[in-house]
């Protein structure tokens, strides 16, 4: 257990560690190392909550010649119900297009607007959205954090993690027990010149208090790096 004296920012960390129990355990991560299911998760709209069919979301991932495996990663986060499958549906009396999840939908639909039933299309794809608590952790960073919790698990017998932890007046994005090591780490979606006093300050806690510093920062490539 990490011993040391903090507070935490508990809406970040709790968004985490809902998001690892959702997909069954760290390492079943792996899939956010591929740039199209990166780029797919970091777009605004898919961030959001929108929902896209499955033609939609392979124009964003845009996995070429991943195809398949595209595929079956997308079967598998719709089993684990990161992404929910449902329909867009279009009210024929009032106009409004929303998304209705499976569980809502029969042969005479009621609109959620206008209350109105209607009956479903006949020719319908399935459109899919992302777990509310997936687009709650993305848009707070999830992604630099949970591929580091995924390069952490495969190189150490034993961690214990907390993450958004404030530590003598200096926030951190994750701080580690990994097997007899204490590293702080600060993890960035995308690494700018303002990130350099935070860094800096970590870094310095890091000494301050006999542990060790590392950066994890997604390059423009969307690969994480990992930089002590």
């Amino acid at each position: 257990m990490i011993s040391l004296p903090y507070t935490q920012d508990t809406s970040k960390s709790r968004y985490y560690q809902g998001m690892i129990r959702l997909i069954g355990g760290i390492d079943q991560l792996a899939f956010l190392r591929e740039d199209y299911m990166l780029r797919l998760l970091d777009n605004a709209q898919v961030k959001k909550g929108a929902a896209f069919t499955l033609k939609e979301l392979m124009q964003i991932a845009l996995p070429r010649q991943h195809h398949a495996d595209f595929l079956n990663i997308m079967t598998r986060l719709a089993a684990q119900s990161v992404f929910m499958r449902g329909y867009r549906l279009t009210c024929p009396v009032c106009d409004l297009t929303l998304w209705y999840e499976l569980s809502a939908v029969q042969e005479m639909t009621p609109c959620r607007g206008c209350l109105t039933p209607f009956q479903l299309p006949l020719d319908l794809p399935f459109a899919y959205r992302l777990n509310h608590l997936f687009c709650m952790g993305l848009n707070q960073g999830a992604a630099s954090v949970l591929l580091t919790l995924l390069w952490l698990h495969e190189h150490y017998e034993k961690i214990t993690w907390e993450a958004c932890v404030i530590i003598q007046q200096t926030e951190v994005d994750l701080i580690v027990q990994a097997d007899d090591e204490l590293l702080l780490i600060e993890c960035k979606n995308a690494l700018t010149d303002d990130h350099t006093s935070q860094i800096e300050r970590v870094k310095a806690l890091a000494q301050a208090i006999g542990g060790k510093f590392m950066l994890a920062a997604l390059d423009h490539q969307l690969h994480l790096s990992l930089l002590e």
